[in-house]
């Protein structure tokens, strides 16, 4: 039987465990993968969704998480990870005394078990797939467009940074765009930038080009890029994107 998802996981000793899959078909095995990792009393939430795109959403950002969150947990099944939504509808780990970033977009899922000593933020978006072209045009684009490839990837780029750094504080897209006009994009290695913001001086982001999808990471400009960076060079990483 075809495999219903590929997975990877990385972790590093500062507190921080990432998890990354990509599942084989959208929607074709989404009840097999319930089935194999929710409780009863998990499962009975997943089935309420009736749209398929819903399920989706919810078994990417479940999966990646419990994935993640495997590495602190040890002696825990997938199933018995359990991870609910606080009230501001951020994902919780209701198992230990860590927190949780997720992104996912298309058929690909990515999420972030880190220690509550720390905080971070991130994004995740199809290249093909992005935005309408109308959004496209925004003066956001516009006023930062000089910083980034002048294409549809440049664009992802930029939108990634600004969702990866309003999920960070928690905020989402929920003031005005200039909020996030970026100061400098450096490429600090091989599909990867250093990303830095005019207004959030203190914050600081890394956009990862994977083909046809960019991942960016926000975290506070005081925390150590060498974890980050070394997911640019990650080859089973990469692996799960194409």
């Amino acid at each position: 039987m075809t495999t219903p998802y590929v997975c990877y996981q990385y972790v590093h000793p500062t507190g921080i465990s990432l998890g990354a899959l990509r599942l084989m078909e959208e929607t074709k095995y989404l009840q097999k993968i319930a089935q194999e990792i929710f409780d009863p009393e998990d499962l009975a939430v997943f089935e309420t969704y009736k749209f398929p795109k819903k399920q989706l959403s919810h078994i990417l950002g479940r999966l990646s998480s419990k994935i993640a969150a495997r590495e602190f947990l040890k002696n825990f099944s997938l199933r018995d990870i359990k991870i609910a939504n606080a009230l501001q509808g951020n994902p919780l780990l209701l198992n230990g005394n860590y927190d949780l970033a997720i992104a996912h977009a298309g058929n690909f899922g990515v999420s972030i078990c880190h220690s509550r000593n720390i905080i971070v933020g991130v994004d995740l978006e199809l290249v093909d797939n992005f935005l309408d072209r109308s959004l496209l045009e925004l003066d956001f684009f516009t006023s930062n467009g000089a910083l980034f490839e002048d294409n549809e990837k440049g664009k992802c780029t930029l939108w990634t940074a600004m969702e990866a750094a309003s999920k960070y504080m928690k905020i989402g897209i929920t003031t005005d765009f200039s909020f996030f006009n970026v100061r400098s994009s450096e490429k600090i290695s091989d599909g990867c930038l250093l990303i830095e913001f005019i207004h959030i001086p203190s914050l600081k982001v890394l956009s990862f080009d994977l083909k046809n999808v960019v991942m960016s990471i926000c975290v506070h400009r005081n925390f150590d890029l060498d974890y980050l960076l070394t997911l640019a060079k990650e080859e089973n990483l990469k692996k799960i994107w194409n």
